[in-house]
C-alpha cells in the first residue's frame, strides 16, 4: 500500500504523472465478477474503473484516505527516469458496462 514502509521511514516515493490506469475498488470488482458468473457470457472482458487516473493522483488519494503523509509522494514523469514503457495502461471496459448492472464507482467516489 503506497509502500507504507516508505511513509514510515520518511522516504520519498516517485509516482508518475504521465502514466494512467483504470483502477477499480476491490469490492466493486468482486461484485462484478459474481454477477458475471451468473450470466451466459463467455470470452474475454475487461472490468475496470470508469475513469483514468495517473499514478501520482491515485497515490495522493489513497494516502489521504489512510491518513498518510502526501508530502513524501514525488510527482515525476517516466521520461525523467529514462523509462521506456507504455504510459496509457487504461482498460476499455464498455462491454462489461453494457452486460453488468453492478455500479463500478470511479476512484474519486471510493477514496474521498
Amino acid at each position: 500500500m503506497l509502500s507504507y514502509a516508505s511513509s514510515l521511514n520518511n522516504n520519498e516515493l516517485n509516482l508518475f504523472t504521465d502514466e494512467f490506469r483504470s483502477p477499480i475498488f476491490g469490492d466493486d470488482l468482486a461484485m462484478a465478477i459474481l454477477e458475471l458468473a451468473d450470466t451466459e457470457y463467455r470470452g474475454l472482458i475487461n472490468i475496470a474503473g470508469p475513469k483514468a487516473i495517473n499514478r501520482y493522483d491515485l497515490g495522493c488519494r489513497i494516502a489521504k484516505y489512510f491518513g498518510l503523509k502526501t508530502d513524501l509522494l514525488r510527482p515525476v514523469e517516466a521520461k525523467e527516469l529514462n523509462l521506456n514503457r507504455p504510459l496509457n495502461c487504461t482498460l476499455e471496459s464498455s462491454k462489461a458496462t453494457n452486460i453488468l448492472s453492478t455500479l463500478i464507482k470511479p476512484i474519486s467516489k471510493t477514496f474521498t
